[in-house]
């Protein structure tokens, strides 16, 4: 099953590219998706892209019918980001302990819509390779996605709003290459005031 959706965001596109993958977000996300507990496995970042996996503990999302089936604990995922800033373009994908039955993969990309605005527009991929419950399970996957979409959306419009003012800075400057970003800006508006 594959599901569109595109968000709009009051920020110009280069700062959305750090802001959305900040560690500071991500927990307020956490809030929103009731995780537990969230461990960053590995991250790289050379400036340009970067990829970060983490394991997130949190309430299973998959139907109990499904859960029955695997007699496993369910609530530990592996969630891999890879994001490309030069393409403006990422992916996400979520493991889980059924590996391979499960597919849950997010392409994503980012879009300058002016120099203040940007939008992230992507299709969801959600696919359950289990004989007869397979496709009522990505339905109700589905749904509980394009729920918590809207509600996700609506806390990364209040985080850029409330949060992301005061952090931003030194966020970017932490960043491989977001310092340099910052820079940048500070040279633009430099050359507007002058």
């Amino acid at each position: 099953m594959r599901l569109r959706f595109k968000h709009v965001f009051d920020i110009p596109r280069d700062e959305f590219e750090y802001a959305f993958a900040c560690e500071d977000m991500e927990r307020e996300l956490g809030k929103l998706h009731e995780i537990e507990r969230r461990e960053v496995i590995a991250w790289t970042d050379d400036g340009k892209s970067f990829r970060r996996v983490s394991k997130y503990y949190a309430p299973s999302r998959i139907p109990r019918v499904v859960q029955h089936l695997f007699r496993k604990d369910l609530t530990e995922v592996e969630h891999v980001l890879c994001y490309d800033r030069t393409a403006h373009r990422g992916h996400y994908d979520v493991h889980s302990i059924m590996g391979e039955r499960f597919v849950y993969r997010c392409e994503f990309q980012i879009d300058e819509l002016s120099p203040d605005r940007c939008a992230r527009d992507g299709e969801l991929l959600i696919e359950m390779k289990i004989p007869l419950v397979g496709g009522r399970a990505e339905k109700a996957i589905a749904e509980d996605f394009l729920k918590r979409e809207d509600e996700e959306h609506a806390a990364k419009v209040r985080f850029l709003k409330d949060t992301w003012p005061r952090i931003g800075k030194k966020v970017l400057a932490l960043w491989p290459g977001g310092s340099a970003l910052d820079e940048e800006k500070a040279a633009q508006d430099a050359m507007l005031r002058a």
